[in-house]
């Protein structure tokens, strides 16, 4: 148990929320469900996608999502693994993910596997566990066109 939970079922709960955080998250990225996007991020979050760029803010973030949607009919599914989740207080934490992306885009046949980590900075806040900061670090990314598109 961390000391920052006088309980064990205390401590449980929170770490099972952040998961459940980033898992949210990613179901609600992949249906383009932008408020349930908004819902997982502080106002203030600072997201660092590096090549796909810095947002500083919830609403540039999804600024940025929602352009991006309008733009093309990509079919994405992002996925988060292996969360390692450090308690830096009662209300903060550390949360160390493995993640993977995979996409396609049935209009040009073009598909995209990349995995990467992520280092989220969660804050408890009055409606629940919220993504403050989040760096992502590419570790490999492949293209994969056939010319022909196709989805089911």
């Amino acid at each position: 148990m961390s000391k920052y939970f006088d309980d064990a079922i205390s401590e449980l709960l929170a770490r099972e929320e952040i998961r459940e955080l980033r898992y949210r998250y990613c179901r609600a990225i992949d249906s383009r469900d932008f408020e349930a996007v908004e819902a997982c991020f502080t106002p203030d979050v600072c997201i660092d996608y590096g090549a796909v760029g810095k947002f500083e803010s919830r609403d540039a973030l999804l600024s940025m999502m929602r352009s991006y949607a309008e733009s093309n009919s990509t079919i994405g599914l992002h996925t988060a693994l292996n969360p390692i989740i450090e308690f830096t207080s009662n209300n903060s934490a550390t949360v160390h993910w493995v993640s993977q992306f995979s996409s396609h885009d049935p209009d040009t046949g073009t598909s995209v596997k990349q995995s990467g980590t992520y280092t989220d900075h969660c804050v408890k806040a009055d409606s629940g566990w919220k993504i403050q900061s989040a760096t992502y670090n590419m570790l490999f990314h492949n293209t994969h066109s056939t010319g022909q598109g196709s989805a089911f």
